[in-house]
């Protein structure tokens, strides 16, 4: 016989040796396997077709033959085999993890057995067949009469009861777990999970929704309703204390509600935020949650996590964090006395007992920090995806690296005010920071003693405490270390986040100047502030320094809430408890805050920068980069459709100004069919590939900045530099004002 993969003439067996059945023939390995067909007009064609009923001249193993077989659902090759050879091809026992003997029969070549018997510890074998879903074996009631079926998971080992009758289920797990279903009617069932008697989780749907509840080990309950199309619109938390807790979803896509007493008076505003990725133990899931919860009375502010799944660990509960709101960092410490501190940024650090502390983003760097004492010549190291780095030795030099012959360095002594900051700061500075924004200043001795003159003259600064003073020293060297780690939170503040971003990253000294300078009054807003542009503003320290459920770390709060302020002004800004802020132009009533046009952003940039910019009208993605070009490289600030791909997000709040208007930074364009446009968002960095991360299709980007409307076309806006309060369009690479 002829055909591909068999080679009969060198098995080395005699003809008196081969048992096949009809139609097979014996392979290399000693096993029957079938044999090819001459002719596809064989009566016995069908014999040897495929499982989709296709007739096939070649079957390669031998299989399980669907209907067009006469052997229907037959093991074609047990049976066959030669007395004296293994069948470990066709059949295994083992005891499986309830204790019952299971035994796989599976066809030769096959990685799933055709039928599984379980013979349990007191009862009689059940056959289950693979019926191209599933394996299953009749369900029979008392009087043998068949009532549904029972199937059986092969991978998780349980066998589940299908009564087709009166339309009930159940499963006992491995660890004597009762699970229970019943249909109610064709859009309707109910179910629970239960443990010695205990109901852990119920279900009940309906065509309206479906309503969950999970009740957990320290006697707290949580019950979820999810509506018709299955999105979750409301949690009710009932705490082992008595207390309270109800979030409901807004129409930003937040859950937001309180937390109230036995007396069902209010004691703190809650947040149910997914922003953290480590909140449940054990998990790295980056979705998990945890309820941030702000004391109406005193503003304090403290989070839980949220449990586990309560079906399968049945342990779960809530977990109180330590939450820092001025840091902007959770942080648990485990069994084994590591601490894991969390940032809303995408950073995870990992500090030992012993102090030394491993650092990752979800962007793929990593650093470590070395405790004082450590008897190694390492005090910080950073090491980012590209490979370029730097390195602070014990002797206070640094050693830095990349492509290019300025990145490069060994045993760079420290600018004479970045070592006295160092020796005076060194219970506050995160040596990672500190060495990280030595490399982004290229050593450079001007730029490095300015930034920290000025972030000096923190220690001075009469509105903040002793805290806030360190919080913000921390908070602000990070920035500058790493601006696409700035972020808006849970507040509608792209359009000065992004400023924010573009300031830490180019403008680092004045970025730390307004900062600084907005809460070094008296805390009386007696005196003005002059920005940049020459605008006096006045400033409420207070409000700028306060907490909020936003996520914001302490710089992120003071320079938005302050930007916005230089906006306003005369009017004026406040930050609200909730992050979201309220606005009051001169002669008009408060209201919530709703987002800047792109000629504000322009405006409001001059004044803290003093660099004029215009706002351009794009088409095209040539547009945007002879937009870059024109900026000489930098960034440049892009408005988005953030309710259109691929900003869709129903996880953060966008601008109302306009149909999902948003705001990123676009820092360039690689070139290339398939060009990728690298952007940063003030939503915060992701791993996930899209336009929550660090990169979009260039292509789908300026096909979100612009649409159609009912008869216009809609042109994508952007900032680039221009005449201050103009707006115009590129022609031929140029930007030509209107």
């Amino acid at each position: 016989m002829i055909g591909a993969g068999y080679a009969p003439s060198k098995i080395p067996v005699s003809e008196a040796d081969m048992d096949c059945r009809e139609g097979y023939e014996l392979s290399l390995a000693g096993a029957c396997v079938p044999a090819p067909l001459f002719s596809f007009d064989s009566k016995d064609q069908k014999l040897f077709c495929r499982a989709d009923e296709k007739p096939s001249p070649v079957l390669p193993t031998c299989q399980i033959v669907e209907a067009c077989s006469p052997a229907h659902s037959a093991n074609q090759c047990s049976a066959i085999t030669r007395e004296n050879e293994s069948t470990d091809c066709t059949r295994q026992e083992r005891t499986d993890s309830h204790g019952n003997k299971r035994i796989d029969e599976t066809n030769c070549g096959q990685s799933e057995p055709y039928k599984i018997t379980i013979v349990p510890k007191d009862g009689k074998p059940i056959e289950f067949h693979f019926d191209g879903k599933e394996y299953r074996a009749d369900y029979l009631n008392a009087k043998g009469e068949k009532v549904g079926y029972i199937g059986y998971s092969a991978a998780n080992e349980y066998m589940y009861y299908v009564n087709e009758k009166n339309h009930t289920s159940f499963a006992t797990l491995e660890d004597g777990t009762l699970v229970t279903k019943k249909n109610v009617s064709k859009d309707a069932y109910e179910g629970s999970y239960s443990k010695d008697g205990k109901v852990l989780y119920s279900v009940q749907k309906d065509a309206r929704g479906r309503t969950e509840t999970s009740n957990y080990a320290d006697g707290s309950s949580l019950t979820a309703h999810y509506n018709k199309d299955g999105d979750l619109d409301k949690e009710t938390i009932n705490h082992s204390d008595g207390t309270i807790t109800v979030v409901s979803k807004t129409k930003d896509g937040h859950f937001q509600g309180t937390h109230r007493d036995k007396h069902n008076k209010v004691i703190e505003d809650v947040v149910l935020a997914g922003d953290y990725p480590i909140h449940k133990s054990g998990t790295s899931d980056p979705d998990a949650e945890y309820l941030l919860m702000r004391n109406r009375a005193t503003g304090s502010e403290r989070a839980l996590a949220m449990p586990a799944d309560i079906k399968h660990d049945h342990s779960a509960h809530f977990q109180p964090l330590a939450y820092d709101g001025n840091l902007g960092s959770l942080s648990i410490t485990n069994s084994d006395g590591n601490t894991v501190v969390e940032s809303s940024q995408g950073r995870t650090d990992m500090r030992s007992g012993k102090g030394v502390m491993i650092g990752n983003t979800i962007t793929g760097e990593q650093s470590y920090l070395w405790p004082d004492g450590d008897s190694g010549k390492k005090r910080a190291v950073v090491i980012h995806p590209d490979g370029c780095g730097a390195q602070l030795n014990d002797d206070n030099t640094i050693d830095r690296w990349c492509k290019n012959i300025e990145d490069k360095a060994i045993n760079e002594k420290l600018s004479a005010r970045e070592d006295a900051f160092l020796k005076s700061h060194g219970d506050v500075v995160d040596r990672r920071d500190l060495t990280e924004i030595h490399r982004r200043f290229r050593g450079d001795e001007n730029q490095l003693n300015q930034f920290y003159d000025k972030i000096s003259q923190i220690d001075s600064a009469k509105g903040l405490s002793k805290s806030e003073k360190t919080a913000l020293c921390t908070t602000l060297m990070h920035h500058v270390a790493y601006p696409e780690e700035i972020v808006q939170g849970r507040s509608p503040t792209c359009n000065v986040a992004v400023l924010e971003v573009e300031m830490a990253k180019y403008y680092p000294s004045k970025y730390v100047a307004f900062v600084v300078d907005a809460v070094s009054k008296d805390g009386k807003s007696a005196a003005s502030y002059r920005t940049v542009g020459g605008k006096s503003v006045h400033f409420d320290e207070g409000n700028l320094k306060m907490s909020d459920m936003s996520g914001r770390d302490l710089a992120s709060r003071i320079f938005q809430s302050a930007a916005l302020q230089v906006s306003y002004y005369p009017g004026v800004f406040k930050n609200t408890a909730d992050g979201t802020g309220r606005y009051q132009e001169k002669g008009h009533a408060a209201k919530d805050f709703n987002g800047l046009a792109m000629k504000d952003i322009a405006e409001l940039r001059y004044q803290l920068t003093g660099e004029e910019t215009a706002v351009c009208w794009v088409t095209s993605r040539a547009d945007l980069e002879s937009a870059l070009a024109l900026n000489k490289g930098k960034s440049v600030i892009v408005q988005v459709d953030a309710d259109k791909a691929p900003f869709k997000s129903s996880d953060y709040k966008s601008d109302r100004k306009g149909p999902g208007a948003h705001v990123v930074l676009l820092n360039g364009i690689d070139s290339g069919a398939q060009a990728k446009a690298r952007i940063t968002n003030p939503w915060g960095p992701s791993e996930d590939p899209s336009a929550s991360g660090s990169t979009v299709s260039a292509d789908d980007l300026i096909k979100n900045m612009t649409y159609e409307g009912d008869s216009t076309i809609h042109y994508g806006a952007i900032l680039i530099p221009g005449p201050r309060g103009k707006t115009g369009t590129m022609v031929a690479g140029v930007f030509k004002p209107f």
